[in-house]
């Protein structure tokens, strides 16, 4: 928004340079980012040019940003408050269905149980050091957010009814700026995941249906998305 800020009084100037008078009764008329009429009280506050300008918007900034960075911090723990979890010493686990606990915990032991996943993670440090941060999903949903099956084309596909005996965990190693994080702080100091395995599993009778290589990337590519 700051940054915004500066280029729109670049902008202006340009405008000035070339449309002269005709576009300064245009800025005389008409707020900057808003009708003046809805932030009538704005240009009040803040001088109009000069140091104490500059020191003032200096101080919003600041302001601003902390607000934002404290907001930010509250909303993650209040997310993690209220989504299905598990962790256990150096792993976490989440799914966006709601989940109870001890599902959560079924699904990471059959899945960490397989002999097949039990290498994979162990040939990336998994029990010696390295953390895992698994998603464990109703089977037939659909997330692009998480690198699960291969590049999946539409939205969401999240139908309210689904098994719960049948599920898909998504197992990933994470990086982390914190790297003596356990159980459920994983997850708040992860700042990378690394997609190792997808699982199938059907916890009626405890089994594996199927593995498969997940993506290393989300649809959109190597871009971050608001999903933890």
């Amino acid at each position: 928004l700051y940054l915004y800020y500066f280029l729109a009084r670049h902008e202006e100037r340009r405008c000035l340079a070339r449309y002269g008078e005709s576009y300064r009764d245009y800025l005389a008329r008409t707020g900057m980012f808003f009708p003046r009429s809805w932030f009538g009280w704005v240009p009040q506050w803040l001088p109009e040019r000069g140091s104490i300008r500059a020191a003032a918007l200096a101080a919003s900034y600041v302001l601003l940003v902390g607000a934002a960075v404290l907001v930010g911090f509250w909303l993650r723990s209040y997310s993690l408050a209220h989504v299905a979890s598990y962790a256990e010493r150096d792993l976490a686990a989440l799914s966006p269905a709601q989940l109870p606990a001890s599902r959560l915990q079924q699904a990471v032991e059959v899945a960490l149980g397989d002999p097949e996943v039990a290498v994979a993670v162990a040939a990336r440090g998994y029990g010696q050091g390295e953390k895992l941060l698994l998603y464990v999903v109703p089977i037939d949903w659909r997330l692009p957010d998480l690198p699960m099956e291969a590049q999946p084309r539409g939205g969401h596909q999240t139908p309210p009814e689904f098994d719960p005996e049948r599920l898909k965990v998504l197992v990933t190693r994470v990086r982390l700026h914190d790297r003596g994080a356990e159980g459920l702080d994983i997850v708040k100091k992860a700042v990378k995941r690394e997609p190792i395995l997808l699982v199938k599993l059907d916890l009626s009778r405890r089994a594996v249906l199927s593995h498969e290589t997940p993506p290393a990337t989300v649809r959109w590519g190597d871009v971050p998305t608001p999903y933890f």
